[in-house]
């Protein structure tokens, strides 16, 4: 999970605990060089990106991460980002589009959070 903001980032790590998900499984990250550097090192199968970082945007933190995954002949699997964002119009956004697997705005009740990560990881599970 890559936030910088530490309210959210305590409240997407009960949500992601709530579901039994292990701690030792939530990676969290506060700013985007850290999030790169750890993708590039570690891998991932899902990644809750913000948009709105310090630095460089989350969409150009994600294309970083993928293109780093497409050009890594060991790496086969691309983890799935996906855009964990205040704003609600990121939806509209095209860059957005084409790089983030699937988005989701913070407001967004737990139980339809978790409906959702779930169906994300299900994916994932099936191309293994």
């Amino acid at each position: 999970m890559v936030d910088d903001d530490r309210i959210d980032t305590i409240l997407t790590r009960m949500y992601l605990e709530m579901m039994g998900i292990d701690k030792e499984n939530i990676v969290t990250v506060n700013n985007s060089h850290e999030a790169v550097v750890r993708a590039q090192q570690e891998l991932f199968n899902v990644i809750l990106m913000d948009i709105r970082l310090p630095e460089m945007d989350g969409i150009e933190v994600a294309q970083k991460i993928k293109a780093h995954y497409a050009t890594s002949p060991d790496l086969k699997k691309i983890p799935k980002i996906i855009a964990y964002t205040a704003n609600q119009f990121i939806g509209k956004d095209k860059e957005a589009q084409e790089v983030f697997d699937d988005m989701m705005i913070k407001a967004i009740p737990q139980t339809e959070f978790t409906q959702r990560i779930l169906a994300i990881l299900n994916t994932i599970d099936m191309q293994n």
